[in-house]
């Protein structure tokens, strides 16, 4: 199973300890075309 996180908050602090605590992916608020690739990618399609 994947983690992805869409989120706000745009910092590297953020990002680092949401990969420490198991998230695959980050993606940062608006590019919801980037979360839809990621998700694809995530469920291997």
């Amino acid at each position: 199973m994947s983690i992805v996180e869409f989120t706000a908050e745009a910092n590297r602090a953020n990002r680092d300890e949401a990969i420490k605590q198991g998230v695959e992916y980050y993606v940062m608020k608006p590019d919801f075309a980037r979360l839809m690739h990621v998700v694809a990618h995530a469920a291997g399609r």
